[in-house]
């Protein structure tokens, strides 16, 4: 029988705060340090390598003094412009194609971390009742707050979008045609949020799992279509908000 109501045995208490909190510190960080990494090689590469202009100065050149040889092919110093240039294709990188890596980042731990179990596939939140200290739901909350970081700056620049749809159904998010999150969904538990046909989800709270008495609980959350979910608003694990229904702030 399960252990709900019990202390963690020395294992359990080794794999989530010696093994599951030190790698989550260490995930949480590396955005920013890869962030710095890849500005300083991206700098470096752009002053030395190919995407510097190459301005091929004549091999002699005059100047004020007279003539002198200037090595064919050499480099012009970097000026205002390409400085503006180099800025330009740092800022496209790190709106684009670095929050897309750590989307994808994303989608492999939850891949990774969230095994099957009952009736749940791999990479899906578990449904279902818990004990706290269980492996699943420690390897549940990696990935959840994982999702706060990780996701936050691809889907907060696609928001209002139906592009940022498109992530969130990989997220596993089960998502309707022409429904809208307006402002970005306060959850990590992904796979328990079902949302129909145009609903306009508008920075409301999800709170689709509960503890109580050290048991983890979530159940599947059912938005059916034409919901408008107002700000702050708040809606519970295993709820059912009926079509056409709109939930003011609370």
């Amino acid at each position: 029988a399960e252990r709900f109501l019990f202390e963690p045995t020395w294992s359990e208490f080794l794999y989530r705060f010696a093994l599951l909190d030190g790698l989550m510190d260490v995930l949480m960080m590396a955005p920013i340090a890869a962030g710095f990494v890849i500005a300083l090689v991206f700098y470096k590469i752009y002053t030395e390598g190919p995407f510097l202009k190459m301005r091929k100065w004549a091999a002699t050149t005059s100047n004020n003094r007279g003539d002198f040889e200037q090595p064919a092919g050499s480099l012009e110093p970097m000026g205002t412009y390409d400085y503006v240039v180099f800025a330009g294709l740092l800022t496209f990188f790190f709106v684009t194609l670095f929050p897309l890596g750590l989307h994808l980042i994303f989608l492999g731990m939850k891949k990774l971390f969230l095994v099957p179990h009952k009736d749940v596939k791999r990479g899906a939140t578990p449904r279902g009742t818990y004990p706290l200290w269980s492996k699943h739901v420690n390897n549940h909350f990696l990935v959840w707050t994982l999702s706060t970081s990780y996701n936050a700056p691809l889907l907060m620049a696609l928001e209002g979008t139906l592009l940022c749809n498109v992530f969130y159904r990989l997220c596993g998010i089960s998502i309707g045609r022409n429904s809208l999150f307006v402002r970005r969904a306060s959850t990590g538990d992904f796979d328990n949020f079902i949302v129909g046909d145009d609903c306009v989800i508008n920075a409301a709270q999800m709170q689709l799992h509960t503890f109580e008495d050290r048991v983890f609980w979530s159940e599947a959350t059912y938005i059916h279509n034409g919901v408008v979910l107002h700000p702050t608003s708040v809606v519970m694990g295993g709820a059912s908000i009926g079509a056409n229904a709109e939930l003011m702030s609370g």
